[in-house]
């Protein structure tokens, strides 16, 4: 669940706020600045940023592995929403069959 509350964070916030927001409001790599080299996953940010306006090439461009993990996250999300959904159906029967007392 934390991993769908993260991961559903990392793909709304970049909906909703601009470039510059979502740049300023997430820490710097701590390879690029504690020893200026760039990690496998940077540039991630503003791939994602570039993903949630629908730019795949500029995406891909950014940080290669990003669209992956976006579309992983956006499967996870998918995911719980089909659990929790039917979690919730199956406590509404439960409560439906459930006799007075």
């Amino acid at each position: 669940m934390i991993l769908t509350l993260l991961s559903s964070f990392t793909i709304l916030f970049p909906l909703f706020f601009s470039k510059e927001t979502v740049l300023r409001n997430t820490p710097t790599c701590v390879s690029k600045s504690k020893y200026q080299q760039e990690c496998f996953l940077c540039g991630s940010t503003t791939a994602f940023t570039a993903l949630s306006k629908g730019d795949l090439p500029e995406a891909f461009r950014l940080n290669k592995l990003s669209p992956f993990i976006y579309g992983f996250f956006l499967i996870n999300i998918c995911f719980f929403v089909v659990f929790f959904l039917h979690v919730w159906r199956k406590s509404l029967s439960v409560q439906k069959n459930k006799p007075d007392q």
